[in-house]
């Protein structure tokens, strides 16, 4: 475990990616008739964005699912994935997502902790999966989504030490890579891998104009004396998802506690919806 600085870093972990195509057994999913609204404005310091995660899942059946409460638009060059007839694996926890390609219709995220898995089942039954590796961090593993303003919809797989970055496009998984060649990742508040250099958080804001559509960002926590400034770094891609790339680095102007709220949300990723699995 290392101490947290304030720069941001592109770092890289062997990952399996693909397609699953699970033996378990399955439960089909029934998509309900939920009206999927816009998402809120966010702010220069955004306030709570926390998606609803889903309850406990019984023995040997998917969970019901749950809505993210947001309006996205999917990627029009997408225009739907096809119909594969896809369902959650049993034990899987979900969430309702907005549209993420393009069809129109909302679609769901999952997380699959047993087998260390998290992807999206579109509405028409594209089922799309990819190995992450969690460490043993201090809680339950999660995945939030966010669809970014390029038109791909960032998975943000988060073992409370590492968040792996992952997106959604051409109805596909990628594991996308910095310009050191190394799978993108952020390290969290001083956690993370031997070598790595921390960020203390991740965020994702919607502008008021961007249609739903979110930036992604790395956070960190600059020292100023005795109170923190914020530093935020967009993380963008190339490529269609093969590669992230870091851009824009801001700094707010205002500077505040460690107990102060702003300080305690930058430590987070702050990215919703949200799917998180059971806690062991």
């Amino acid at each position: 475990m290392r101490g947290a600085r304030s720069v941001l870093i592109v770092v890289g972990v062997a990952l399996t990616v693909g397609l699953t195509a699970c033996t378990a057994p399955r439960t089909t999913i029934v998509h309900d008739t939920t009206t999927v609204t816009d998402s809120p404005t966010a702010s220069a310091v955004p306030t709570e964005t926390s998606g609803p995660t889903t309850s406990p899942v019984p023995s040997g059946s998917a969970t019901a699912v749950a809505d993210g409460g947001t309006g996205w638009r999917g990627d029009t060059r997408t225009a739907g994935c096809s119909d594969d007839a896809g369902a959650l694996p049993s034990g899987a926890r979900s969430v309702r997502i907005g549209d993420v390609d393009g069809d129109g219709q909302p679609d769901t995220l999952v997380i699959d902790d047993r087998r260390t898995e998290v992807g999206v089942l579109t509405h028409s039954g594209h089922l799309a999966m990819s190995r992450t590796l969690w460490g043993p961090g201090p809680g339950a593993h999660s995945v939030a989504a966010s669809y970014l303003s390029d038109g791909i919809t960032a998975l943000l797989s988060d073992d409370n030490r590492t968040v792996f970055l992952g997106y959604f496009v051409d109805c596909r998984i990628v594991q996308p890579k910095g310009v050191d060649g190394q799978v993108y990742r952020f390290a969290l508040s001083g956690w993370g891998e031997y070598g790595a250099v921390s960020n203390a958080g991740v965020r994702c804001t919607a502008p008021p104009d961007s249609g739903g559509q979110h930036t992604l960002f790395g956070v960190d926590l600059v020292k100023d004396r005795a109170l923190f400034r914020i530093r935020t770094t967009v993380v963008s891609t190339a490529d269609r998802g093969v590669t992230a790339v870091n851009g824009r680095v801001s700094t707010t102007p205002g500077a505040y506690g460690a107990d102060d709220s702003t300080t305690k949300r930058a430590k987070t990723v702050d990215c919703a919806p949200r799917v998180t699995a059971p806690s062991e």
